[in-house]
């Protein structure tokens, strides 16, 4: 998953999560974007244990665990992304 480490947040990622959870994962996508890796990982923290099946932040951490070179963990964090959104083109 090389390239890009996130893609624009849209609503539907935000849908049905608290304002916290909404706050946790724009400062996660703008961390990623900034290669701030811990920064983000720890924002998504914050989301998943506020809305463990959230897609988006199970694709991020995917995402992150990916640049680290964790790739079982990646694949972890990116199954349950597409466990809760299977239609997510960039979680396969």
């Amino acid at each position: 998953m090389k390239g890009k480490p996130s893609r624009p947040s849209s609503q539907n990622d935000a849908a049905g999560l608290s304002p916290t959870a909404v706050r946790l994962l724009a400062e996660a996508s703008t961390a990623m974007s900034r290669m701030k890796l811990n920064d983000a990982e720890r924002a998504l923290f914050g989301v998943l244990a506020l809305a463990p099946d959230c897609a988006e932040a199970n694709r991020l951490m995917g995402v992150a665990s990916q640049m680290r070179g964790d790739h079982a963990r990646a694949v972890e964090f990116l199954h349950e992304a597409l466990a809760g959104n299977p239609d997510d083109a960039t979680a396969h």
